[in-house]
């Protein structure tokens, strides 16, 4: 009889792969309510469109390549809250559903799905749409939303979900590189928290191992820097970690310990 292999992310403690996404779902809860009170029914509809494209999709394509379901390891749940807080709460709902089956199909399913994808899936979606149609801004929420996200990245840190420096590195890098270009560091900006907390730290599309996630770290806030004069916050972030995620072999072969 065949034995199954499955791909990373390998667990070495009683934690698993499902606990660890629906912990993520957790963490990422509180930018949600957030967002359904600064906007309201635009900011449910975004989400629950994003949620349903996302499940359906992913359903699909296991139907289609005749895999076991996933539904239940709260990955695609995490892809839709993900590209649900990033996009514009006023986009068409069609596109808001068009990027989420992107961000499952291409981004995820096509590769064999959770933990062989070699890029973010939440940002694949993201850039497919930027690259069909011109996205409007997303508006700034203020410091309440920047607390709310902070708290979700807090409680992922406590349940040991990441580790502490890649956050901090990439906003450190983020500040030191818009310091060198005499502009304002977007700290509390949604998209740059949620890149901190939720998608430089995802440890499927990230490198292995430790020091090459921190230089990981530390290239995709100088990129986010770098690209800030010349494309939105959104822009900045989705390429700089897409960017990121594409280097990460060469990142872990570079750092491979000599012993």
């Amino acid at each position: 009889m065949p034995t199954e292999v499955h791909s990373f992310p390998h667990i070495r403690d009683r934690a698993s792969v499902p606990g660890m996404m629906w912990t993520n779902v957790l963490a990422l809860l509180p930018a949600v309510f957030v967002s359904l009170f600064f906007f309201g029914f635009e900011a449910f509809r975004t989400v629950t469109v994003a949620l349903i494209s996302a499940l359906l999709a992913e359903a699909g394509m296991r139907r289609i390549f005749e895999r076991r379901s996933s539904l239940y390891d709260g990955n695609a749940v995490i892809t839709a809250l993900l590209l649900a807080l990033l996009l514009p709460p006023h986009l068409p709902f069609w596109r808001v559903a068009l990027g989420s089956v992107v961000a499952i199909v291409l981004g995820k399913e096509i590769f064999g799905g959770l933990g062989q994808n070699p890029f973010n899936p939440a940002l694949v979606g993201i850039a497919f749409l930027m690259a069909c149609f011109p996205l409007p801004p997303t508006p700034v929420m203020g410091p309440l939303v920047a607390a709310a996200v902070l708290a979700g990245g807090l409680l992922a840190l406590v349940k040991r979900l990441m580790n502490w420096e890649i956050p901090f590195l990439y906003l450190a890098s983020l500040s030191l590189v818009s310091m060198v270009f005499k502009q304002e560091a977007p700290l509390l900006l949604t998209n740059v928290l949620l890149a901190a907390f939720f998608l430089v730290t995802d440890p499927v599309t990230g490198p292995l191992t430790r020091s090459a996630r921190r230089y990981s770290a530390l290239a995709a806030g100088a990129v986010t820097a770098a690209l800030q004069p010349f494309a939105s916050s959104l822009e900045a972030v989705t390429y700089a970690i897409l960017l990121t995620n594409g280097l990460s072999p060469w990142l872990d072969r570079w750092c491979r310990p000599k012993r």
